[in-house]
């Protein structure tokens, strides 16, 4: 019976999941998104040698995030 309700439970999260693909739903959730992102950004400045500047952006009617890396600086 224990089985049963393990092979229940695993059945129905399968389902939740394959809606959410079939759905076009989201399948990564936000904190694992912005850990493989941070990672990335990470990777790159440090390949780089840059530092990551994020911001964000406004305007009378509109707001988003930019993300840059600044990277190779020197003199002219």
């Amino acid at each position: 019976m224990r089985s049963l309700r393990r092979r229940d439970l695993l059945s129905e999260s399968l389902f939740r999941l394959k809606n959410k693909l079939m759905s076009g739903g989201n399948v990564i959730d936000d904190n694992f998104r912005k850990y493989s992102v941070d990672t990335q950004l990470d990777n790159i400045c440090q390949i780089l040698g840059g530092e990551v500047k994020r911001y964000v952006c406004c305007d009378r009617t509109h707001q988003h995030h930019k993300i840059v890396i600044e990277y190779n600086h020197k003199k002219k």
